[in-house]
């Protein structure tokens, strides 16, 4: 092969690269520098970036399909040489967090890369906490908008200063005083009915409390406990993102914030059945009772799955997996109109069990998890799968349930 034929291909395939991905800029809006942190499917540059104060800019380059995506701010940090350190809020402990999580209290940024129909999701969420005002929002010419709803392509983000209203025994202050972060109510307590745990396991039993609707009232167009259902993840389709660190022109006011309809348990008590039962103790409809201490559980192979029919069309907008020990590793949420074809709207291969709270954006009457690989030697065992959402059609109150 020549030397032009190898560079032309050589200019090919970086062209081929570049297509591939997207690009978002962080932008560091605080009049004090930070050092932002990203993890996700890839980790880019390591994961973490000192950006100046009043201006400092970073470009992030990731995989068109970047999953499982969280990008955030660290604030009060202190690094050696070696790049090992420590930070107030948002801490991984060194400067390049290389996938370590967040140490909270931490503002967070969510987001998953085309993930069903070539959609995006993102959001910032506050069930970690809060430390800096954040918000996203696609670059304008990089994208193009279908309709006026405020969550395709709009900008997500908690805008207020969380610190200046936060109930002083959520406070976390740094050395001289000053307020640094707002730990959450279950970050702060440890306690179930907080943390929708055991007996709070499930929306209607872990209503908002006092600390969740201040995080809501503040700000929302984030996400203030694991069942808040009045927000909802944006969509937008190929664009490029801004994140700012501080306050920004394009992000909207508490004010503006639109009527989302509270999101239901549409999947209580409905019909269910599966692909195998491990034996009739666990049918399938104990995954729907709304009983933590009842569950599905399955024969001790793979693939298996379980359906529920939500007896008419709903939006729905998020799906909560309450695990046994026996989880699934790779699974696979999906809907139908039919009960016959099916459209995936998540997938994940590193499902760690415990309680997922999954956000999606779908529609169907039908919904089914699919699991493809264990995290134990044992079958799929789920004390509970919760579908919410809303009605398209009829009210709750309007449905009929099944025969028994």
């Amino acid at each position: 092969m020549s030397r032009k034929t190898l560079l032309v291909l050589a200019v090919f395939l970086a062209i081929a690269g570049q297509v591939s991905a997207r690009q978002i800029f962080l932008v560091n809006r605080m009049n004090t520098g930070i050092w932002a942190a990203w993890s996700g499917s890839t980790i880019p540059d390591g994961g973490g970036v000192y950006l100046e104060p009043n201006g400092g800019k970073y470009t992030l380059t990731v995989p068109d399909n970047w999953a499982n995506g969280k990008i955030w701010a660290r604030t009060g940090c202190a690094f050696g040489a070696d790049g090992n350190g420590n930070c107030l809020t948002g801490d991984c402990g060194k400067l390049r967090c290389d996938g370590e999580s967040p140490s909270p209290p931490v503002t967070l940024t969510e987001w998953s890369l085309e993930s069903s129909d070539g959609q995006d999701f993102y959001d910032v969420s506050l069930i970690q906490g809060y430390n800096v005002p954040v918000s996203i929002r696609p670059v304008p010419g990089t994208y193009t908008r279908n309709s006026d709803n405020i969550y395709e392509c709009g900008t997500a983000g908690c805008v207020s200063d969380l610190n200046e209203v936060c109930f002083q025994e959520l406070q976390l202050a740094d050395s001289s005083g000053k307020v640094a972060g707002c730990l959450s109510a279950c970050l702060k307590y440890q306690a179930d009915e907080f943390c929708c745990k055991g007996a709070y396991g499930s929306l209607s039993r872990c209503p908002p409390t006092k600390y969740s609707r201040l995080f809501r009232s503040a700000c929302p167009y984030a996400f203030s406990y694991i069942y808040d259902t009045e927000t909802r993840s944006f969509m937008c389709k190929g664009a490029d993102y801004e994140v700012t660190f501080g306050l920004s022109e394009n992000a909207p006011k508490p004010t503006d914030a639109p009527p989302v309809p509270a999101a239901e348990n549409l999947s209580l008590n409905k019909s269910a059945v599966a692909y195998s039962v491990e034996n009739d103790q666990y049918t399938p409809n104990l995954a729907f009772d709304g009983n933590l201490s009842t569950r599905w559980s399955s024969e001790f192979s793979d693939p298996q799955w379980i359906m529920v029919d939500l007896l008419v069309y709903a939006d729905i907008t998020r799906v909560v997996l309450h695990w046994e020990t026996a989880s699934a590793k790779a699974f696979q949420l999906q809907v139908s109109d039919t009960g016959i074809t099916w459209t995936n709207i998540y997938s994940t291969d590193s499902g760690a069990g415990g309680t997922a709270s999954l956000i999606v954006s779908a529609r169907g009457r039908y919904v089914r998890l699919f699991c493809m690989s264990r995290n134990t030697p044992f079958g799929y065992s789920l004390y509970e799968m919760e579908v919410l959402g809303s009605w398209t059609e009829k009210e709750l109150s309007d449905i009929t349930q099944p025969d028994e």
